[in-house]
């Protein structure tokens, strides 16, 4: 028998849209008893998931010193707050349009060539000099 809880909510932070718009991240503030109990549609941040917020999205905007021209980017997971700074010298953050005209922050480890999660990003924030891709990025640039 598997626990009913909310669709929203994950370890201990609510990602829904009317969380998001409201905090402008994902945040613990909303999260009660009730996301882990059946009843949690009669929370005043549950919303109906919509296939836009649930699936992958790609943009094909033209972001400046990027290359690559498509980003799948998984909005609940990836959106970072406006703040967020890295001493990385691989970190970057990046601002990038989708269909609807919104700006989304989102971090990119230049090493990896990839899009970082809002938790990886965090990481690279606070323990970056300790990160293997940082000391794999730092021996490659010394034996080039």
């Amino acid at each position: 028998m598997s626990i009913q809880k909310c669709p929203w909510y994950n370890n201990g932070v609510c990602y829904s849209p009317k969380t998001l718009r409201k905090y402008g991240e994902p945040s613990e503030k909303p999260v009660s008893n009730i996301c882990l109990s059946p009843g949690f549609s009669s929370c005043e941040y549950y919303s109906e998931q919509k296939s836009e917020e649930v699936s992958l999205e790609t943009f094909e905007e033209n972001v400046v010193g990027l290359k690559e021209k498509s980003y799948r980017l998984y909005l609940p997971v990836h959106t970072l707050p406006a703040s967020i700074k890295s001493d990385c010298p691989f970190f970057e953050t990046v601002s990038i349009r989708n269909e609807k005209g919104d700006t989304i922050l989102v971090a990119r480890c230049k090493s990896l060539r990839r899009f970082l999660t809002r938790s990886q990003a965090l990481k690279c924030v606070n323990y970056w000099r300790e990160c293997p891709f940082y000391i794999l990025a730092i021996h490659r640039e010394t034996l080039v």
